[in-house]
């Protein structure tokens, strides 16, 4: 996990290498530190892709416009610093019928 103080050097190294250019070294230690944020990112991602469960619902009559309704359930986990919560989302999505 990339820690504050390393993105707030990640922005230094930025601002500096915009207005005065880095040496060498700067530019090792920057390509490191962005290489860990970008890791970390992925990371953080592939597991919260891999908490999200799919739920199919029964498709509902439609107005008789050729759309029926569907009913989506959404589950996401959402890992904090002090806890893991998990937040649920149901609503009503038209859907349009292809026939």
């Amino acid at each position: 996990m990339v820690t504050k103080e390393q993105i707030n050097r990640i922005n230094e190294l930025a601002h500096k290498s915009k207005s005065v250019g880095l040496t060498a070294e700067e530019r090792e230690e920057q390509k490191f530190l962005r290489r860990a944020y970008i890791d970390s990112f992925k990371e953080n991602l592939r597991a919260q892709l891999d908490r999200i469960e799919i739920v199919d619902a029964p498709v509902k009559a439609g107005r008789g416009t050729g759309a029926a309704a569907e009913t989506v359930e959404t589950v996401e986990t959402v890992e904090t610093a002090d806890a893991v919560e998990t937040a649920e989302t149901v609503e009503e999505v038209e859907v349009e019928t292809l026939s």
